[in-house]
């Protein structure tokens, strides 16, 4: 088995693209394409090699998996691909995209310089360009820092207008939605002047304000009647609300009885852990 050298393997597609006349966009697209598959060729081989294929520890003369015949004694190399990152979309947070990049890279497999080498075939537009301009091919952390420089949310009047624009599609774990909020509140104190800092009590009533009006019409009601001081009241009112939605058809009077009970509790017990486990993990 041969490895094949990857930098003249990209280089040559370079060059053939420049030749027939295709952009420098396109060249470049063909360079990385062209490096990745001599990479995953090499990978191959170096699995063949390390299962005694192609080094003399493996039969030389027919094998049984080149007749088509298993025997106990045969070795199979498995390849397994993993989901590759999706590709960023110009309109999501990028800095969240980034960070889906990173883990979905490292599930793969792939090492750091790997990760900053191929970043380039999953932007596009002005990302694209400007990654291709001014960002390194090799080091993934100086990669991710100067692109989060020139595009991430960094003003906090920007910051400010994502937060108020977030909204809770239902669909979700009503803690994915605090998560988010919480998140994008923390960056935006970090933003702020030292003598400007909000305190923990102003930002919680910001992202309160936010959960009570992205609340189920049925709920609003509920949450500004009872006036929740803390976030895990506000989560409380929207899970007893979720689990009694479907008997509301039992009378007006259903809608003023108060909520709670015991698999209620243990449900938004188990949210409040989620949630302090996932702000633990940011």
């Amino acid at each position: 088995f041969i490895e094949k050298d990857v930098t003249l393997a990209g280089n040559t597609a370079y060059d053939e693209f420049i030749v027939n006349g295709a952009s420098e966009d396109l060249a470049e697209r063909a360079r990385t394409s062209a490096r990745e598959s001599a990479t995953a060729h090499n990978e191959v081989v170096q699995a063949a090699r390390a299962c005694g294929y192609g080094s003399g520890t493996a039969t030389s003369s027919a094998s049984p998996d080149a007749l088509g015949v298993s025997s106990p004694s045969s070795t199979v190399v498995l390849i397994v691909q993993s989901p590759m990152p999706e590709r960023y979309d110009g309109i999501a947070d990028f800095e969240d995209w980034l960070r889906r990049y990173e883990a979905d890279a490292r599930g793969s497999g792939w090492t750091m310089s790997q990760m900053a080498e191929r970043l380039g075939n999953y932007l596009r537009g002005t990302y694209f360009e400007v990654r291709h301009q001014h960002c390194s091919k090799t080091d993934f952390e100086a990669h991710r820092k100067a692109l989060l420089d020139m595009f991430a949310l960094v003003r906090p009047d920007e910051i400010l207008d994502k937060f108020n624009s977030l909204t809770w599609d239902r669909s979700t774990r009503v803690v994915s939605f605090l998560t988010m909020l919480r998140r994008y509140m923390t960056n935006y104190n970090k933003t702020l002047p030292a003598d400007h800092k909000l305190s923990s009590t102003h930002m919680d009533k910001m992202i309160m304000d936010r959960m009570i009006a992205n609340a189920p019409d049925g709920a609003k009601s509920v949450l500004r009647r009872r006036e929740p001081k803390t976030i895990q009241e506000v989560c409380e009112i929207f899970e007893d609300f979720k689990e009694r939605a479907p008997a509301k058809s039992g009378g007006p009077a259903a809608a003023g009885i108060a909520l709670g009970g015991t698999a209620a509790d243990d449900h938004v017990s188990k949210l409040i852990d989620t949630f302090t486990a996932s702000q633990n993990a940011m």
